[in-house]
C-alpha cells in the first residue's frame, strides 16, 4: 500500500517541477537566438539579474546554453575564471558575476 505524500513534500515537488520547466524554457530562450552572437548577450541578462529558477543552475548548464559553446569550452572559461563550473549561479560572489559577463562579451567581439 502507497503511502500519500505530506501536502508541504508535493509542494515541494511541485516548485522543483515548476523550476525545471522554466530553467529548460530559459535555455531555449537563449538557444533560440540562433548565433553565438546572439545569444550572449541573453545569457548575460541572466547573469545579471539571475531569477529565482535559475538560481540553482550551474554556470556549465548556463554556458551551455549558449550555441558552440560545448563542455569542453564552457569548462575552459570557468577555469581560466578561478571559478568551478559546478557552482550555481546563486552562489557567484559579485566579482565573478562581472568577470563572466566580461568573459562572455569579449567573446563576442
Amino acid at each position: 500500500m502507497a503511502l500519500a505524500a505530506p501536502p508541504n513534500m508535493r509542494a515541494s515537488l511541485i516548485k522543483a517541477n515548476d523550476h525545471r520547466i522554466k530553467r529548460a524554457a530559459t535555455r531555449a530562450w537563449i538557444r533560440e537566438a540562433g548565433t553565438r552572437r546572439a545569444a550572449i548577450p541573453r545569457a548575460c541578462e541572466i547573469l545579471a539579474d539571475v531569477p529565482e529558477h535559475m538560481a540553482t543552475a550551474s554556470i556549465h548548464y548556463l554556458l551551455m546554453s549558449i550555441p558552440r559553446i560545448g563542455r569542453y569550452t564552457a569548462h575552459v572559461i570557468a577555469v581560466r575564471l578561478d571559478i568551478s563550473d559546478t557552482r550555481t549561479l546563486a552562489e557567484l560572489t559579485e566579482r565573478q558575476r562581472e568577470a563572466l559577463i566580461d568573459r562572455l562579451t569579449n567573446i563576442v567581439r
